[in-house]
């Protein structure tokens, strides 16, 4: 009863009603508060660039086996008097190779019994490459069931 009571609903009404001006502001103000437009975020900054640079391909890389035009040297095990089946995929990676390269020549070393397995195995075995004995140098040393074979391009 003794002060303004502006803090209660009949208050404000009593003063609205009084005092025309200062409902016309507050209703302005309320407006302008609610018809103020938010400005968006700016957007994300790119990324960067991507450089690209050019580099020279690196050389294809030679061969586990066979296929080689380098002087190079494999070693082929055997099972008993029969060559086993990593022995057979070296053999006919050369074989290939002979077969792909004419002036090419193999050189075999190791027990006689071995040695002659290996090139029957290129002349006249179950591969059928047919290639050349003069081509295939068989040297006997040795009695272990591993046998070398030396390709000369």
């Amino acid at each position: 009863m003794y002060g303004t009571n502006y803090g209660s609903v009949s208050g404000i009404i009593h003063l609205i009603a009084r005092r025309p001006v200062v409902a016309a502001s507050i209703a302005v103000v309320a407006l302008a508060v609610a018809s103020v437009p938010t400005v968006p975020p700016p957007p994300p900054t790119p990324p960067p660039p991507a450089v690209v640079s050019m580099a020279a391909p690196e050389p294809a890389p030679t061969p586990a086996y066979g296929g080689s035009h380098k002087h190079t040297t494999y070693s082929c095990e055997f099972s008993g008097k029969t060559p086993t089946n990593l022995c057979k995929a070296t053999l006919d990676a050369v074989a290939t190779f002979l077969n792909n390269d004419t002036a090419a020549t193999v050189v075999v070393t190791g027990d006689m019994a071995r040695i002659s397995a290996v090139r029957k195995y290129f002349t006249q075995g179950e591969s059928k490459f047919g290639i050349d004995a003069k081509r295939i140098t068989l040297v006997n040393e040795g009695d272990g069931n591993v046998v070398s074979i030396e390709q000369i391009p």
